[in-house]
């Protein structure tokens, strides 16, 4: 049943990725030739560039404009996705949705599962968007020439000159990035989902601006507690918490980084599980769609 709720979900919600994504590679590719046609003239003439305004502005202008499509078209995918889950399990809707032959939980799951994968496959594309504006947008050097691959070999010596001095431990540190994108991406989910499951319940009328309230009251907690570890983290380091670090042996250090790294991990993983199954503690327990 799990699978057929998914391809359902996946299905309904796809034509809103498809929409981010054929923005994104256009205003890529915009971006992409505004930014080479600007840059190649800076080179030509820097005076003359600096000196008249509108390649100035246009480099500005596309810079900033490239910026906010990528920004903002996240939420042109996440709201709606959220608005569907709201609909779904706490409108009127609810009513036909919990008739289903599915227990809340996969239900649930379903939902959250396919919140995620839209989420991922989102940072995919702006992953590969920004290798199209890497590959693109720098000037040409050679006559005929389309691409410029020269900032792909400079990432190619980087890690070259990190995979020399680490060795296999880039590849943890890696492994752990990819790993704290997902954990952090579920968290994010799961708190929303938290949130807009517990303004429903909460409020009998005006569910939407509960669950918005409930939601600003939790990121400012969460930033608050944010602003601590940083001050803590920042008090350590100028307490001398580098200077230990300096004092371990290189692998001794290596091991303590990826250590850190995975203790965030496992928070975001603990917090977001956390509000996952209090999620579905109330969708089990106390959800009145009356």
């Amino acid at each position: 049943m799990f699978l057929k709720l998914l391809k359902y979900d996946m299905k309904s919600t796809k034509r809103y990725g498809w929409i981010i994504g054929v923005i994104l590679g256009a205003a890529t590719l915009i971006a992409s030739f505004a930014f080479r046609f600007c840059l190649e003239y800076m080179e030509r003439d820097y005076d003359a560039f600096t000196t008249f305004p509108v390649y100035s502005a246009l480099l500005f202008l596309t810079y900033f404009s490239y910026l906010m499509i990528i920004g903002f078209s996240s939420y042109g995918l996440i709201i709606p996705m959220f608005i569907r889950f709201y609909k779904h399990l706490y409108s009127d809707e609810g009513y036909l949705t919990f008739t289903l032959p599915a227990k809340r939980s996969t239900i649930l799951l379903s939902k959250t599962v396919n919140i995620f994968v839209w989420q991922t496959l989102y940072v995919v594309a702006v992953v590969i968007c920004l290798c199209v504006v890497g590959l693109i947008a720098p000037p040409v050097y050679e006559d005929g020439q389309l691409f410029n691959l020269g900032v792909y070999e400079t990432i190619a010596d980087a890690f070259k000159l990190f995979w020399d001095e680490i060795g296999a431990w880039l590849i943890v540190y890696i492994v752990e990035a990819i790993l704290f994108s997902a954990v952090s991406q579920f968290f994010g989910i799961a708190l929303l989902e938290f949130c807009i499951t517990t303004g429903s319940v909460v409020a009998k009328k005006h569910k939407v601006l509960a669950s918005v309230g409930i939601y600003a009251g939790a990121t400012m907690i969460i930033s608050a507690i944010s602003q601590f570890l940083s001050l803590f983290l920042q008090l350590t380091v100028s307490l001398g918490g580098i200077e230990v670090l300096s004092k371990l042996s290189e692998q001794s250090a290596l091991v303590s980084i990826a250590l850190i790294i995975f203790a965030f991990v496992a928070a975001f993983a603990t917090f977001g599980f956390a509000f996952y199954f209090s999620t579905l503690n109330i969708l089990e327990r106390k959800l009145n769609l009356a």
